[in-house]
């Protein structure tokens, strides 16, 4: 009769805590002001183009994107460097699975032609080694170019959504918390960027919003 009991106990234990957690909801939910504010505005030797006085933007993204995602913020940026060199950096705040999508699909609708991809380990200060996507895209008659993404989950960044899935499934599930993460993309807008190039780019953005956010983001 015992066992019984304490399995019946077991799973109305499992279903509550389930129960809560698919009602979870961030409190005092961060504003995309807040984002803003977090996002770096030099990158080593890279300068943030701004869209205005004061503003740690360089773009903003179509509102069919914010529908889309329901984010907690997006900062999109355009960064000048030395030798005519740039690039093209976001961030993508979210508190919610949702609001994270592989980089790919939006290549894809973009026009850009995915040759190569592959997943690698980015040295950063920060975080030290964190998991990457690397695509080789191009688009029409121009040369082939390099873009970066990756995820920062609860516990450790991600090169694809799956594991980043299972990582704020069991982080939130046991935690009851929500988790604001963040999603990075890094595209070099000058021609002839080499992968080199690209990856120290993004693992010197990467540790510059840690610095600017506090790691917040």
């Amino acid at each position: 009769m015992i066992k019984p009991i304490i399995a019946l106990v077991a799973v109305l234990s499992v279903f509550g805590v389930m129960n809560n957690f698919y009602g979870l909801k961030l409190t005092n939910r961060p504003t995309e002001a807040w984002v803003h504010e977090m996002s770096p505005s030099k990158v080593s030797d890279f300068v943030l183009r701004q869209d205005s006085a004061g503003s740690k933007v360089s773009y903003v993204m179509d509102e069919v994107v914010y529908k889309e995602l329901d984010p907690v913020g997006i900062t999109a940026q355009r960064y000048s460097g030395p030798n005519g060199r740039s690039y093209d950096a976001v961030i993508v705040a979210g508190d919610r699975m949702e609001s994270f999508h592989d980089q790919r699909w939006c290549f894809k609708a973009q026009g850009w032609d995915i040759r190569s991809e592959e997943d690698a380990m980015l040295k950063t200060k920060s975080y030290g080694e964190v998991a990457i996507k690397i695509v080789q895209i191009s688009q029409g008659g121009t040369q082939p170019t390099y873009a970066v993404f990756t995820f920062k989950g609860p516990t450790k960044f991600h090169s694809d959504i799956p594991t980043l899935t299972r990582d704020y499934f069991w982080y939130e599930l046991m935690s009851q918390k929500k988790f604001v993460g963040t999603e990075y993309r890094v595209i070099p807008l000058y021609s002839g960027a080499t992968k080199e190039e690209v990856l120290k780019f993004t693992a010197d953005y990467i540790d510059a919003t840690n610095a600017s956010s506090g790691g917040k983001i």
